[in-house]
């Protein structure tokens, strides 16, 4: 049949434009008929609203609740439709329409073997004209067959590329850049197959000299179709650095430990990092200057002639939209980045990247997400003075517990070599600074008093001679300075009962921190005082030995 129809064309184009014309119609009526068929016995219709692709509720509407969680899980079964849609789509539909076209419309190689049959010298000009006649026409056959594949698959294609532009443009729900990137993983993999398809048709093109129009006809259409998902991506990921520098819920953590944004911000990288390749794709465009004026760009498609619309007005990510999502993918890319960006070669030259390109993309990722955490301690310092207004100490617990929990995750899944070892001494600077400022801030009073008792003092007494004899003030000095200590030891012990360090290695360095900043001043003092005949009733001050002082901070802040 297609020899047949390749003859059909073939004779219809060289009668002139009009019949060429009406062939290319009369080809894309047949075959647009068959692919809208084949379409519909894929679950076509249920793409067909790319309205509802939009992901419930808008940013702002009071789109929260049950019903959005309802939405949400809706367009997640419908994205996975989509995404087997276009697999079987592109390798099969599109793969066979593309070849049935380079078949039918193309100068076969029966014709081109024909010979002028003049003698010479008459023959060579008329081999030369034959020859310009014949490239004429493969020129005119690669672009009828290009138009004829177009219309053919132009309605799947637009169906593709209109629910991954509903789903991009729709709400800004943080885990939907999860479902973004597995549309990105899954087209870089398609454009893959249509560079084996194209490889195809260049054996081909040696037989029957066309096919290639058609292929770059799909090849445009998918570029736009990805960079559609690039841009909804990234702009999500962007929008979620502004919605955690503002997060104001209220959930107050009593016991100090790690705050659920914590580990929801950790939690949500580590799965961004899983996607490698399509997330640094996020990272392959234009530099993080322009994500204004893509906000604005995605204003006036989400509104299009709605003109009365506040063209300032942005849609940002809601902090109550900052929630785990437990049940997302964890489909992992298993290529070689380097092999896939060689293949993807002159399909999107934005992914044909070399190994600058590669060290650009990183470095831009890893700013990126440094500055997420950057935000996130930003806020977390926000909390810790509005969760605990009234216990200095605790708000540097809380700090220093979430900055550990940063630090030690990033070590753990191994994403320090992403982020860069002077991001990693920084932030572990910083937790460090906050175990001191906490232990300083509970236990530095009470040491500096017994300090200075223990100045007051002074004399043969420090060096170890015994004294039979003090005087008033330095009786009443290291009285006061038991006073003190007793009372507050034990207001401090039965205020940190309940606070909790999860991490284990963590619990062990603040209990070093305390030993050193108040055991062992009070062990100190406490020899020092037993020498001293500053009071008859030594057990109204010796109340508690120095052991009995380490065993009550070492068993504090149990998970």
């Amino acid at each position: 049949a297609v020899p047949r129809l390749r003859a059909l064309a073939g004779a219809l184009v060289r009668l002139g434009p009009g019949p060429a014309k009406r062939c290319v119609a009369l080809y894309v009526a047949a075959r647009s008929a068959a692919v809208e068929d084949a379409m519909e016995a894929l679950g076509a219709e249920a793409l067909r609203n790319p309205e509802s692709a939009a992901g419930g509720a808008g940013i702002g509407d009071g789109g929260g609740g049950a019903g959005a969680v309802v939405d949400w899980e809706a367009l997640q079964q419908r994205i996975t439709l989509w995404l087997r849609f276009s697999v079987v789509v592109v390798r099969t539909l599109f793969v066979r329409e593309l070849t049935l076209a380079a078949s039918v419309f193309v100068v076969d190689k029966e014709e081109e073997r024909a010979q002028p049959s003049q003698e010479p010298p008459q023959a060579a000009a008329a081999v030369a004209a034959a020859s310009q006649m014949m490239r004429v026409d493969h020129q005119r056959m690669e672009g009828l067959a290009a138009r004829a594949f177009e219309g053919s698959v132009g309605p799947c294609m637009s169906l593709l590329q209109g629910f991954a532009q509903a789903v991009a443009l729709g709400r800004l729900m943080p885990e939907k850049v999860f479902a973004l990137l597995h549309m990105i993983d899954t087209v870089e993999e398609l454009m893959l197959e249509l560079q084996r398809a194209a490889a195809s048709l260049r054996q081909r093109r040696r037989r029957h000299h066309g096919g290639t129009a058609n292929i770059k006809v799909l090849t445009a259409h998918m570029r736009q179709l990805l960079q559609t998902l690039v841009e909804g991506a990234r702009e999500i990921f962007e929008e979620l650095e502004e919605a955690v520098r503002k997060d104001t819920s209220k959930h107050v953590v009593p016991n100090g430990s790690v705050h659920p944004l914590t580990s929801y911000v950790f939690n949500y990288v580590r799965r961004l990092l899983e996607y490698d390749s399509a997330f640094r794709a996020l990272f392959s465009g234009p530099g993080d200057g322009d994500a204004k004026r893509r906000r604005r760009q995605r204003e006036r498609r989400r509104h299009g002639a709605d003109d009365d619309d506040d063209d300032d007005e942005e849609e940002d990510l809601a902090p109550e939209d900052l929630q785990d999502d437990e049940d997302g993918d964890e489909d992992e890319d298993e290529g070689g980045d380097g092999e896939r960006a060689a293949a993807l070669h002159g399909l999107w030259p934005g992914r044909a990247r070399s190994d600058a390109q590669l060290v650009r993309e990183e470095r831009r990722a890893a700013v990126a997400v440094g500055a997420l955490f950057d935000a996130l301690r930003g806020n977390l310092e926000g909390k810790a003075r509005s969760q605990y207004p009234k216990s200095v100490a605790q708000q540097h617990f809380f700090l220093m517990n979430n900055l550990h929990y940063v630090v030690h995750s990033v070590a753990q899944y191994e994403l320090l070599p992403l982020l860069g070892e002077r991001w990693g001494r920084g932030f572990e600077s910083a937790a460090e600074a906050e175990a001191q400022t906490f232990v300083e801030a509970t236990w530095g009073k009470l040491a500096g008093q017994l300090r200075s008792a223990e100045h007051s003092v002074g004399g043969s007494a420090t060096a170890g001679a015994a004294v039979s004899k003090l005087p008033k003030a330095q009786r009443h000095a290291v009285k006061d300075a038991f006073r003190a200590f007793n009372a507050e030891l034990m207001e401090a012990i039965a205020q940190q009962t309940g606070w909790a360090v999860t991490d284990d290695s963590l619990r062990a360095r603040v209990r070093a921190l305390v030993v050193a900043a108040l055991v062992e001043p009070y062990r100190h003092f406490h020899a020092l005082a037993q020498r001293l005949p500053f009071t008859k009733n030594p057990h109204k001050y010796f109340k508690y030995t120095p052991d009995e002082v380490q065993q009550m901070t070492t068993a504090l802040f149990h998970a």
